[in-house]
């Protein structure tokens, strides 16, 4: 048994020894190129032309939404959508003050109704 404790603990010594020695040192296993100082401001020239070219496309496409846009307003239909949505708007103002006029007339009946409840609870009690 100590026999094979021994050969084991030399066995598993050399293993260790035999990783480290294979090892190499991390830029030889993945080496980086760092890049030149002209090459990094080509890259952010390049970079800055690509992103202003980007924003004057938008530029673009924005002015064109903008211009259909108002040609969509200024047509017929789009005066009719308009006039239909003001019209509509007039709509709900009035049925909500119709609404608003039935609640209150509700309201006053309800309240001459509990007077009224009130006067006869008051009348039963007087002897």
């Amino acid at each position: 048994m100590k026999k094979v404790l021994v050969a084991l603990t030399i066995f598993l010594a050399a293993c260790v020894q035999k990783s480290v020695d294979n090892e190499r040192p991390a830029d030889k296993r993945y080496p980086v190129n760092s890049p030149t100082t002209a090459e990094t401001q080509t890259a952010t020239k390049s970079a800055e032309e690509t992103v202003k070219e980007a924003g004057r496309q938008l530029e673009q496409a924005g002015a064109k939404i903008k211009e259909g846009a108002e040609r969509v307003a200024e047509s017929e239909t789009g005066k009719a959508v308009a006039s239909g949505a003001k019209e509509l708007g007039r709509d709900v103002k009035e049925k909500a003050g119709e609404a608003a006029v039935a609640a209150g007339e509700a309201l006053q009946r309800a309240g001459k109704n509990a007077q009224e409840n009130a006067s006869k609870e008051r009348a039963k009690d007087k002897p």
